[in-house]
């Protein structure tokens, strides 16, 4: 009889356990889904921040390529859906297989022309998340900047949208936008910046 009772007793434990895991597994899931959500979130701060306190070299850590897939995988993925967003950037060249590469390198004479740009203030006007899975992930935000030289007191607004994309194996999100075309370093400055040797 007490043999009896202690087998009882024993599955009793051993069901409870179970349903306590499976029930933990389905949590831990959500928890993860969640966790790609406030990274969205997170990057989108880091970006606005970045760009308004001028810490450009932040900013642009988060401007890189979307690793292209291998032969095998776009085969796949293009059964199972086409991606909308997908757009060629001219830079993307020499992005491949799960590597990630910054979209543009900063140069000293780009970070310089950066210098001479400052950001009064930058707003989130919209912001959304779509294909969010386990592995993959894509958003949109659209950025009002206000903006102005450091030789001007002429201030401009403009409207920047980005493209983000999420990287599984960094659990991290980034951008593969560039920066707007009032911030990239125009051809004849570029000519004209010399920079003081150090």
């Amino acid at each position: 009889m007490q043999t009896i009772k202690t087998a009882k007793f024993t599955s009793l434990i051993l069901l409870s356990l179970l349903s306590f895991l499976l029930v933990s597994c389905g949590q831990i899931k959500e928890l993860d889904k969640h966790s790609i959500i406030s990274r969205f979130q997170k990057s989108e701060s880091l970006y606005s921040a970045s760009m308004r306190w001028g810490d450009w070299s932040t900013l642009l850590q988060l401007i890189k390529n979307k690793p292209q897939k291998t032969d095998t995988e776009q085969a796949a993925s293009e059964k199972k859906s086409i991606y909308d967003d997908h757009r060629a950037l001219g830079s993307m060249n020499g992005s491949s297989g799960g590597k990630l590469n910054i979209l543009t390198t900063p140069t000293e004479a780009m970070l310089a022309y950066l210098e001479t740009i400052k950001v009064n203030e930058v707003k989130v006007l919209s912001s959304g998340m779509s294909d969010v899975k386990e592995d993959q992930g894509s958003g949109k935000t659209l950025y009002e900047i206000v903006y102005h030289k450091a030789s001007s007191v002429r201030v401009h607004t403009i409207r920047h949208k980005v493209h983000w994309w999420y990287h599984k194996p960094s659990n991290s999100w980034f951008t593969d936008t560039p920066l707007p075309k009032a911030f990239q370093i125009p051809k004849s400055v570029s000519r004209t910046i010399k920079l003081s040797p150090k």
